[in-house]
């Protein structure tokens, strides 16, 4: 039933796994080589990785909210006024935290932890459960973009074994480790496909996923979720993520899953962020303005956006410094003003003028 028995039972890494791996270990030797030689373009990447992290994160279990309101609840101007802005608040503060632990790897993942880092993740909010176990048995559900159900795809174990399957779950991750058969990456991803499966809380089951898994792969070496934001890139291939994570739970009851599909994407969207992060060092060692050039970079890669959600992925910048840069690209002609405070590729807004006329 868990992906780790499964894993050592079957032994064999398929070749394109273990390809993949070895890629992610260059990439890991690389980090150190950066922290020495170009500290200050880490720097600066880091600085905005919590804030469009938690946006991300909660935009994929549909909690978005106005540009305007994120800015402020990122940037700590503001206290939640309702329950999608608590839930924000709160997934800020755990990442916060994860991401500043000094020393990951004298973390303990145990139960106990689990539901610390779950009563935190609502700590704004007045809900019953936060920090507790399911309180009744739930299922996994396809839904279309609007939220409507499709129909059951998995039924997680009963809230009255959920206890006992979190600590089989842990004690399964502690003996990975200290008998590490399995390469580190392949043990993060069983853990996170295994946690996902056993749905063990009644809500934030996805988010406190993604924490666990950026917290598992700081513990492993893998640094690369603090200077570019894993859970973007999730969002940004959401389709992605939920049609490997249900090719891998097919079958998980009696074993006979493929994790390898789940496996695939957490890898390929690791070796994504690495490039990012390398393109995005390298760009901002050489550039003048290394801030002026990342937020350059964050507006040419939206077809549409607005100074205020600029504003939310860069809190520490002021909003007359990222005008002034949107205006230098508008001046340049690569993007076109579409009306107040809005902005678009020349492409885009021109769809958007004709829609209008239409």
């Amino acid at each position: 039933m868990f992906t780790f028995e499964h894993l050592h039972k079957n032994g064999t890494v398929p070749s394109d796994i273990a390809g993949k791996i070895e890629t992610l270990a260059e990439f890991k030797g690389r980090q150190d080589l950066y922290a020495r030689t170009k500290p200050e373009s880490l720097y600066i990447l880091r600085e905005t990785v919590i804030s469009q992290s938690t946006a991300a994160s909660n935009a994929i279990e549909g909690i978005e909210i106005p540009p305007e309101r994120l800015e402020a609840l990122l940037a700590r101007r503001v206290v939640p006024r309702d329950r999608p802005e608590e839930e924000i608040a709160g997934y800020r503060d755990v990442l916060w935290v994860i991401d500043g632990i000094a020393d990951p790897a004298r973390v303990s993942v145990t139960p106990d932890f689990i539901l610390e880092l779950h009563r935190d993740l609502y700590r704004y909010t007045n809900v019953a459960t936060a920090g507790r176990w399911k309180s009744k048995d739930n299922v996994i559900e396809a839904r279309t973009s609007g939220g409507k159900s499709l129909g059951v795809i998995f039924r997680p174990p009963a809230a009255a074994v959920t206890p006992r399957f979190m600590e089989e779950l842990c004690k399964h991750l502690a003996h990975a480790r200290e008998e590490p058969a399995l390469p580190s990456p392949i043990i993060v991803a069983a853990f996170a496909l295994d946690f996902l499966c056993i749905h063990p809380f009644d809500d934030g089951n996805g988010r406190m996923a993604r924490l666990l898994t950026h917290l598992l792969l700081l513990q492993e070496g893998y640094v690369v979720g603090r200077y570019v934001p894993l859970e973007r890139l999730i969002y940004e291939a959401k389709n992605a993520y939920y049609a490997a994570l249900r090719a891998s739970t097919t079958g998980w009851y009696d074993a006979t899953h493929d994790p390898y599909h789940w496996t695939r994407y957490l890898l390929e969207t690791l070796i994504r962020a690495y490039r990012e992060m390398e393109q995005r060092v390298s760009a901002l060692a050489a550039a003048q303005d290394p801030r002026a050039k990342l937020i350059r970079d964050a507006a040419l890669s939206r077809r549409r956006f607005s100074i205020s959600e600029l504003r939310s992925a860069f809190p520490k910048v002021s909003r007359a410094y990222i005008f002034r840069v949107v205006k230098e690209l508008v001046d340049e002609g690569r993007l076109r003003r579409t009306e107040r405070g809005q902005y678009a590729l020349p492409m885009f807004a021109e769809k958007t003028v004709r829609s209008k006329r239409g």
